[in-house]
């Protein structure tokens, strides 16, 4: 089973544990970037799926949450730069504050 999702090839199957006597749900996720194949094999729960058509569904939906989180994580800003920005304006408001009361105490 294959499906395109946002310029990526999905390619699912499920690979049987003998063991627990269940389905592991498996992608191959594969794109094309700056002329280069890339690859990214993720893999599911395992022990879970004792129904192979529900481990590829399964399988399905995590290569498209981790699609998403890519596409989400390479056009937003860095959140440890936004939060280091946000705690470095507070920090010198503070100061600014506690500089300019200081200041007003010496008046």
């Amino acid at each position: 089973m294959s499906e395109f999702y946002q310029g990526r090839t999905i390619k699912v199957f499920a690979e049987l544990d003998l063991d627990a006597d269940c389905w592991i749900p498996t992608a191959d996720i594969s794109w094309e970037e700056l002329g280069k194949q890339n690859h990214q094999r993720i893999t599911g729960l395992n022990g879970f799926f004792k129904v192979i058509d529900e481990a590829q569904t399964y399988a399905i939906e995590m290569a498209k949450a981790w699609i998403d989180a890519q596409v989400t994580e390479r056009y937003s800003p860095p959140i440890e730069n936004s939060t280091r920005s946000i705690a470095r304006n507070k920090t010198r408001r503070h100061l600014r504050g506690h500089y300019s009361q200081s200041l007003r105490r010496t008046l």
